[in-house]
């Protein structure tokens, strides 16, 4: 795809830089025309990744949940917010300013459209100054210096909204202490190390053997689409089968990416979401982008929701790996 975006926008770069008879002028506006409709179509479409509805859509804002223990844990997770939506205030806090799902083009009647898109990724506390998120969430060693992680980018009781973030739940990335990406094994984690220690919530506990059972049932926590704070609840497992990820049908979208995988029974991090089916679906008749819906238990060409299991972290943490405080040393960038 990007090889032919490149070579058609070089070719009509050039091709217009040359004098041409009227016909073959209509011919070239009538292909550039073309191509336009082409490019708008597969960025609607297209421009989000990780967005699937599974069954009926089960997310909820974490206001709206009835489990004390996962509201607790929620409190640990936190935003990837870039420096292109927020703006530094003297307190050292921040302004976030974000259109809707529906100013980018979201179907009005789809769940949650009306909710700013703020954060890019997800991650959650594995010690007071250490995140675990995905590790496509840090796209260059120098990651740490446009992006800021902030607590309770969440619906209060009364459905409001934070603009503005306090110092206090404002957090900088000092340094990526460990980053792996491993398309084969689906292995897809970040360690990232922030400027001071978070006192006032626990870091989360995750699996250190073992593997979960075909009938466990997960939550999801996380920011799908970059919305404030969702919960997808009910998720089963599709595909246990493989020893460093298995796949779910939570329904989880973009910024979800780094989420916590939560285990109902156990209330461990079993592991982190890292990709999932395809995206929107362009509606013709609307003019808009639908959720991409599947069944509940969709068929065998659907893969399902990836999760890089924490057991599949031990290699990498070493003996430390399964403690609340992680120290990883090395950096695989």
């Amino acid at each position: 795809m990007i090889v032919f975006v490149t070579l058609s926008l070089v070719k009509y770069k050039i091709g217009f830089t040359q004098t041409f008879a009227p016909g073959v002028i209509v011919q070239r506006l009538l292909q550039l025309s073309f191509f336009c409709f082409f490019i708008l179509s597969w960025y609607r479409v297209y421009s989000f990744d990780l967005d699937v509805v599974y069954g009926n859509d089960d997310r909820l804002d974490i206001v709206n949940s009835h489990d004390a223990k996962i509201k607790k844990m929620s409190k640990s997770v936190m935003a990837q917010i870039y420096e292109t939506k927020y703006e530094e205030l003297d307190s050292g806090g921040i302004k976030v300013y974000a259109q809707t799902l529906a100013e980018r083009n979201v179907c009005s009647r789809e769940k949650f459209s009306n909710d700013p898109m703020l954060a890019s990724c997800t991650g959650f506390l594995i010690g007071p100054k250490k995140l675990l998120t995905a590790g496509h969430c840090l796209t260059s060693e120098n990651a740490c210096d446009y992006q800021r992680w902030v607590l309770d980018f969440v619906r209060d009781d009364n459905g409001n909204l934070p603009d503005t973030f306090e110092k206090d739940k404002v957090f900088k990335c000092t340094r990526v202490l460990k980053k792996v990406k491993d398309p084969a094994q689906n292995i897809d984690y970040a360690v990232v190390e922030l400027d001071r220690a978070v006192t006032d919530r626990e870091p989360l506990s995750l699996r250190n053997k073992g593997k979960v059972a075909q009938d466990d049932v997960f939550t999801v926590i996380g920011f799908p689409n970059g919305t404030p704070m969702k919960i997808s609840v009910g998720a089963e497992v599709l595909d246990n089968s493989n020893k460093p990820f298995f796949t779910i049908n939570s329904d989880t979208f973009s910024g979800n990416s780094g989420s916590p995988v939560i285990n109902n029974r156990t209330y461990q991090v079993e592991g982190i979401l890292v990709r999932g089916e395809d995206d929107f679906a362009f509606n013709p008749d609307l003019g808009c982008n639908e959720y991409h819906r599947l069944p509940q238990k969709p068929s065998a060409k659907y893969l399902g929701e990836y999760v890089t299991r924490s057991t599949s972290m031990q290699f990498y943490f070493g003996s430390s790996f399964g403690k609340k405080i992680l120290n990883p040393e090395s950096q695989d960038f």
